[in-house]
């Protein structure tokens, strides 16, 4: 039997990370909806915690899924200085 190397490339990781962020999307609505601590909302909250564990194996941030927050560029804070 010959034996083959696997091998995890870039592309499979950014074809990976795509379907997954599609796949938390669809349980965030799913928890909006469900009973909170029903059954559905906890396996769901399970599926949520292993899609951010895997993306922290390949990117390194497990709150790579997260939204981000707004925040205001350095170019913007100049013009607004607190009051004296």
């Amino acid at each position: 039997m010959v034996r083959t190397r696997r091998l995890f490339t870039p592309y499979e990781a950014d074809a990976l990370l795509a379907d997954l962020k599609d796949c938390r999307r669809a349980c965030v609505r799913a928890l909006a909806k469900a009973p909170i601590n029903g059954p559905v909302a906890r396996a769901v909250s399970g599926v949520t915690a292993a899609i951010d564990q895997v993306a922290e194996v390949i990117t390194g941030d497990r709150e790579h899924f997260w939204s981000k927050t707004a925040s205001t560029g350095p170019e913007m804070r100049a013009h607004f200085k607190p009051e004296d």
